[in-house]
């Protein structure tokens, strides 16, 4: 579960997760561009780009180094953006 819910990918499968996490970014992105406001756009670019960072961190390091606490720490602000 998530936060109370099922999460999707145990609802469909993980690509289909992983779309529809793709989808609401760029219906995120489209409603910041009408905004029109060049500060929440830089705010909302700089935090998806700490968020892939980490999930960049992840798939790289072994699992061995995740158990490590700096890494873990690391690598979840940077999930968290």
């Amino acid at each position: 579960t998530r936060r109370g819910g099922e999460a999707v990918h145990k609802l469909y499968d993980n690509k289909v997760a992983v779309i529809a996490g793709d989808y609401l970014l760029a219906r995120a992105s489209v409603v910041l561009a009408r905004l029109q406001n060049t500060a929440v756009t830089a705010i909302m670019s700089t935090a998806l780009e700490s968020l892939v960072q980490g999930e960049i961190m992840q798939i790289k390091t072994n699992e061995e180094d995740l158990l490590d606490m700096m890494t873990y720490l690391r690598k979840s602000y940077h999930k968290t953006a």
